[in-house]
């Protein structure tokens, strides 16, 4: 292991921001199926931006292994069965803890093949912070990926309470030995730890605790109305680790559905080097190629007389209508590996060309907004917003009206696409009792 601090491509030098076309540019031509990706974000309630999230995730090319989001708005008035049924994202299983006040909780979304568990010691809600911790079981070595949300109070008390609360958990023993991530809007801007004691006290106890920092630029910057004008400029979202030896990349990402930008981090080759593989392949059938009239030939020319009805062993009868069935099928409609970026849309069909060329098209004016904070930057990105938000609604709508108009008859599809369209609602039911965590 190198000594700590380091000197690699860890720094202020290294470290900006990145548009989803600056960073497909930068990560997307490559394989970086060995490498771990973690992203944070505060999402500002997950009921109203999950769509938006997931929509914006399909525009970059690396699909992460860990993503955090923060400020879910998870009280207790929220059932288990609708957080899992609404948020749900292919290939992921999600983490959650539910928090004591309105606007709080977290929520993780952890790949399937990395066998991921809540550290139940370490998951909870106080009156300071939500935090969720879960390790990675592997057989090399013990990986800790910790999450928080400090509930934004503004009296100093209320800061050493999670500062203290923090160290309590960063010297439990579940983290003795073992790799560390900690990612999370703190509410603690990390620019000021020069002449603000609570910040500075904050940065020490990471840095005591044997973690380093990976973000170096401002994560929440608002404007005043019609102006150029900064009104603030904070670095409260964190990304903290100490995973030494390993080169790492870390940026800030422009997301224009919330007032902070996320963070990315990519520790590269670490799945390797854990021995897992990372490339989970999904395969489809494109039955819209079909050739009905050459099927159709082929069908005919199997001889069935000598393999069916001549056949007077039955299990062999029937190992020869599957057999020769499977070869018309992987002839006419063979199984074909579909790509990552189509993989994260499988579970929304109606996330269709156009409407990703349209949210190109949003991302590319956040882009010139954030460069340029005129009023017709701000107007023709509003304009182009509202016009991605109404698309996919209308899209969603006629995706599932035309799916039960094809299916009225077939009862077991119909469940199917209601269990679908209830993902999508966000309809309140009864409350029953429930365990906080699944």
């Amino acid at each position: 292991m190198n000594d700590y601090p380091r000197n690699t491509n860890i720094g202020l030098e290294n470290f900006k921001y990145f548009s989803a076309a600056d960073f497909n540019k930068s990560f997307g031509e490559n394989d970086h199926s060995s490498d771990l990706k973690i992203y944070n974000q505060n999402i500002r309630g997950i009921s109203c931006n999950f769509n938006n999230l997931v929509l914006y995730l399909t525009t970059l090319k690396q699909k992460f292994d860990i993503i955090c989001l923060t400020e879910c708005h998870l009280d207790n008035d929220i059932l288990n069965t609708d957080l899992h049924n609404q948020f749900h994202i292919e290939g992921y299983t999600m983490f959650y803890v539910k928090s004591k006040i309105r606007f709080g909780g977290i929520i993780m979304y952890v790949k399937n093949i990395l066998n991921a568990v809540y550290i139940q010691e370490l998951t909870g809600s106080n009156d300071y912070c939500d935090f969720l911790y879960l390790q990675i079981n592997n057989k090399n070595e013990k990986l800790t990926v910790g999450g928080y949300y400090r509930h934004c109070k503004a009296s100093n008390s209320d800061k050493i309470c999670f500062i203290d609360s923090l160290e309590q958990h960063l010297m439990h023993k579940k983290l003795r030995k073992c790799k560390i991530v900690i990612v999370g809007d703190m509410n603690i801007c990390l620019l000021q730890s020069m002449y603000n004691h609570e910040s500075l006290l904050y940065l020490n106890t990471m840095l005591g605790n044997g973690l380093e920092c990976h973000v170096f630029l401002p994560t929440r910057v608002q404007m005043y109305n019609d102006s150029m004008q900064i009104k603030s400029s904070t670095l409260i979202d964190h990304i903290f680790s100490n995973l030494y030896e390993y080169d790492c990349v870390t940026g800030n990402l422009l997301y224009d559905h919330s007032d902070h930008y996320g963070n990315f981090f990519i520790v590269k080759k670490y799945l390797q080097a854990l021995q897992i593989h990372n490339k989970t392949k999904i395969y489809r059938r494109n039955y819209k190629s079909i050739d009905i009239t050459v099927l159709e030939n082929d069908f005919e020319e199997i001889d069935w007389i000598s393999k069916v009805q001549n056949e007077c062993n039955i299990d062999k009868c029937f190992e020869n209508i599957i057999s020769e069935t499977e070869n018309l099928f992987n002839k006419h409609v063979p199984l074909k590996e579909i790509s990552n970026r189509k993989a994260k849309y499988l579970g929304k069909p109606w996330i269709d060309n156009d409407l990703r060329e349209e949210l190109k098209k949003q991302n590319l004016l956040f882009r010139q907004k954030k460069s340029l904070n005129s009023e017709e930057n701000i107007t023709n990105f509003k304009i182009q917003k509202n016009k991605v938000t109404a698309l996919m609604r209308r899209k969603s709508a006629a995706y599932f009206r035309e799916y039960f108009k094809k299916h009225k008859h077939d009862t077991r599809k119909m469940w199917d696409g209601i269990n679908m369209a209830l993902r999508q609602s966000r309809r309140k039911k009864e409350k029953v009792p429930t365990a906080t965590l699944r």
